[in-house]
């Protein structure tokens, strides 16, 4: 997958922030997780990248599908790039913290 640079800023960001945070491993669960489920849902991955449905709406499909499955630190960043209409990256943003991971370990 081919990952913008804005994807790879926020998940170094991420990675840094987990390492001071000493998160590194469960937010590493977390991204293995929003990656699986967007990755299986082709619906999700539309409504995410798609310009017609409101932020509100997004939010809320995003609150219910990760908010009491994810790390607080990963949901603040999901929340944090839905509110600058960047949802639409959340998949790649996942992948290259993966790759980032796997790179310091």
């Amino acid at each position: 997958m081919l990952i913008s640079k804005a994807a790879r800023r926020y998940a170094i960001a991420l990675l840094q922030i987990a390492q001071d945070d000493k998160s590194v491993e469960a937010v590493l669960a977390d991204m293995n997780l929003i990656k699986n489920t967007i990755e299986d849902s082709r619906e999700l991955l539309l409504v995410l990248k798609s310009p017609i449905i409101k932020l509100e709406d997004k939010l809320e499909i995003l609150k219910q599908l990760f908010e009491s499955k994810v790390q607080p630190l990963t949901y603040q960043l999901i929340k944090l790039i839905s509110h600058k209409k960047r949802e639409g990256i959340l998949l790649e943003m996942a992948d290259a913290y993966i790759q980032a991971y796997n790179k310091i370990s």
